[in-house]
């Protein structure tokens, strides 16, 4: 059963207080997607300080456009979501990333702030970076190799020279 008009109006409010309300958004559209994959994105979105919604794609150009967002939608069969974020985009990208490998889809990009756009190769090579932990785990490990041979170093002329 199709919406009505003032069914499609709420909607258009719904979008355009999250739009307000919110850090930022990344849209991205996807196709073969179960109930259980979308509620299992919601949840990690939800652990990383996100949420998604289903858009549908003209109610969100109109929301975009009364808030004076430039950000074009690139044509994809299928459903659209938005995933809006109040932290750093790198908090919500990676797990966007990893459901579209597990369902046919494509990154369309973001917003920053409702000012800086992000491309979606940036997005998508953002979710694919390390967590904090891993990069800081590597970080010592890249430190930890030269110092670790320098005592060695320092050791064996100690021994050398008694």
């Amino acid at each position: 059963m199709p919406k009505t008009r003032a069914q499609k109006e709420e909607a258009l409010k719904d979008i355009k207080r999250i739009l307000q309300e919110d850090g930022g958004f990344i849209a991205l559209g996807f196709t073969k997607a179960t109930m259980q994959a979308l509620n299992g994105l919601r949840s990690q979105l939800m652990n990383a300080g996100g949420a998604m919604r289903v858009v549908k794609r003209r109610l969100f150009a109109h929301a975009l456009k009364d808030a004076n967002i430039t950000f074009e939608l690139v044509p994809f069969l299928g459903q659209t979501a938005v995933i809006t974020f109040a932290g750093t985009v790198s908090d919500v990208a990676g797990v966007a990333s990893k459901f579209l490998k597990s369902v046919e889809g494509k990154m369309f990009g973001g917003l920053v702030a409702g000012k800086e756009a992000l491309t979606a190769e940036y997005v998508s090579r953002v979710g694919e970076l390390p967590s904090r932990e891993v990069l800081l785990s590597q970080l010592v490990g890249a430190l930890s190799g030269p110092m670790r041979a320098l005592v060695y170093v320092l050791d064996g002329v100690r021994k050398k020279s008694t």
